[in-house]
């Protein structure tokens, strides 16, 4: 986050603002491509993306528009939109990985994909994080043409504290989703594609129907 962000204060979905205003700072938008975008940060910042004018939005998750708890808008948002294209796909197979990066050029790379429940085991966070994250850096590196990659991982990789943490504060990961997500940052940084990372506070509001504020508890 170049603002500086704080490890642990919760934040409301207003943040898909400070994600678009990256991407759109960036680069211009046209085609962009949201890994993860089922989710509760994906499909708000898919409908915010769209009213910002985003030509084609292309969402990529595991999970199924009627399978994933949304309301009657968003499902119809992810399945009969003309600027919204939904894809299944299984993003820590490299297989489904790639498939999603077809049809191309994507502008703008969106990663919001990885597991959020806490108390898993630790191969889990590594092959729907690690793993993932590195099959679709691969497949964008492959399919060419991404002007920004966007990242965004959490502010749990700094030491948690009383204090907001800045940009450059030491990195602490006190949650596995965390260690795996500082990891998953640097098969980005190594990659060679333009990208940022936003390490951004815990995400929650309306709609929000899996979240956790309180990973200590």
């Amino acid at each position: 986050d170049p603002d500086g962000a704080p490890s642990d204060r919760p934040t409301t979905t207003s943040s898909r603002s400070r994600l678009w205003t990256t991407t759109t700072t960036t680069t211009t938008m046209s085609n962009v491509l949201v890994l993860g975008g089922g989710g509760f940060i994906g499909r708000n910042f898919v409908r915010f993306a769209k009213d910002k004018g985003a030509k084609k939005i292309r969402v990529a998750d595991k999970m199924l528009p009627d399978l994933a708890g949304l309301s009657d808008d968003e499902k119809k948002l992810l399945k009969e939109d003309d600027v919204v294209e939904f894809k299944q796909a299984n993003l820590a197979n490299a297989a489904s990985a790639a498939k999603v990066f077809a049809d191309g050029p994507w502008d703008v790379v969106v990663n919001l994909a990885g597991e959020t429940k806490y108390s898993q085991e630790d191969a889990v966070y590594k092959e729907t994080i690690v793993d993932l994250t590195a099959n679709c850096v691969e497949a964008a590196k492959k399919a060419g043409g991404v002007k920004c990659w966007v990242e965004v991982s959490t502010g749990q990789v700094y030491d948690a504290g009383k204090k907001p943490s800045a940009e450059g504060a030491k990195t602490k990961p006190w949650t596995k989703i965390a260690q795996a997500k500082l990891a998953a940052e640097g098969v980005v940084s190594k990659s060679g594609l333009p990208h940022v990372i936003l390490r951004s506070a815990t995400a929650y509001g309306p709609g929000d129907v899996g979240g956790d504020t309180t990973p200590r508890l």
